[in-house]
């Protein structure tokens, strides 16, 4: 079992992640990092696997307390390319090759998707996800997916690992989307929760990154970019007499990675982009009922996200501390504004 200097070492090493000289990572922790990722990563889809090595970041990434283990408490649904928390040992995606549409599980090396397992299965096809694993307490009952092969968004494009920022992303065409049914569990009515994305958009457009309640009833949850380049947290169809509210035009951008949190509470909602914000006090407190969750989409309302999206997170809970945890290392892994 690692040690409390491994651990140290390893959260200097993920610091330097985008940035190899962030503030307290010295140069030869950037390129101890590089040497570790190299022995778990692919260059042009050629695996560079060194055995010791790989052990090495192993033993480093088990030592570090992962972010969600950081919180208050589990988050109910925690969809990642990235292991989140130590507690889980699933795999993150379930993976169709186009080639002749076999399928595999796809999971981590260290706390990183496992890459050079995802390269080879789809050699130099392309890959699209029909299952994404959910990290959160409500475990398998809440895992995202998609049977129908041209609804599935992508993971791998002829041969090579779509990518934010140079992490794995699944990239969501505008009409491909992932979902559930309700597992029972998910804060509904006046109940608090925080619902977070990790995403980016090719093109703007009414898209929902992140969604789940009973949309019949005009009675949701979601959240998303908006056409004009706002973001947007809703509860309930615009338009429909239901609460919804948009930060300042311009805060998001094409083709850049924003993090994306809307706080619901039985008195406001409040979306949270980056570092804009806005609130807006409720006359009566939300009656969600229960519904779909999906990732992707507002299918009943024909709200699909065009870009990619890499986490989605929903707390049972509206907390400042929490949120400021997740949120924080989002920026740091992904290079957010």
């Amino acid at each position: 079992m690692a040690n409390q200097t491994q651990a140290e070492l390893f959260a200097r090493l993920q610091a330097a992640w985008f940035n190899p000289y962030a503030q307290g990572v010295s140069q030869a922790d950037a390129e101890l990092y590089a040497k570790l990722s190299a022995a778990v990563s692919t260059t042009n889809g050629q695996a560079f696997h060194n055995q010791t090595l790989a052990e090495e970041y192993a033993a480093l990434s088990a030592a570090l307390p992962l972010v969600l283990d950081q919180l208050s408490a589990l988050p109910a649904i925690a969809y990642s390319l990235r292991r989140r928390t130590q507690t889980y040992a699933g795999p993150a995606i379930n993976v169709r090759r186009d080639s002749d549409n076999a399928a595999m599980d796809i999971g981590f090396i260290g706390n990183i998707l496992d890459t050079v397992t995802l390269l080879a299965f789809c050699g130099s096809g392309n890959g699209f996800v029909t299952k994404w694993y959910n990290q959160g307490i409500l475990g398998a009952s809440a895992a995202v997916y998609q049977a129908t092969a041209v609804s599935q968004p992508q993971i791998v494009s002829s041969g090579d690992v779509v990518t934010l920022n140079g992490l794995p992303t699944v990239y969501f065409s505008g009409s491909t989307y992932l979902t559930a049914a309700d597992p029972g569990g998910l804060p509904y009515g006046s109940s608090s929760c925080y619902l977070n994305s990790v995403a980016s958009v090719t093109t703007l457009s009414n898209g929902r990154t992140f969604a789940y309640g009973a949309d019949a009833a005009n009675q949701l949850r979601c959240i998303g970019p908006y056409a004009s380049g706002w973001g947007m947290l809703e509860l309930g169809p615009p338009g429909a007499g239901s609460p919804n509210i948009s930060c300042a035009t311009g805060t998001i951008s094409v083709n850049v990675p924003y993090i994306m949190g809307g706080e619901v509470t039985s008195s406001y909602i409040k979306l949270l982009i980056n570092s804009a914000n806005g609130t807006l006090t409720l006359s009566t407190a939300p009656a969600t009922t229960q519904g779909l969750i999906t990732v992707g989409a507002n299918v009943s309302l024909n709200r699909f996200h065009v870009g990619s999206v890499s986490e989605c997170v929903l707390l049972s809970e509206v907390s400042s501390v929490d949120e400021a945890i997740l949120t924080s290392n989002q920026k740091v892994i992904y290079g957010t504004p």
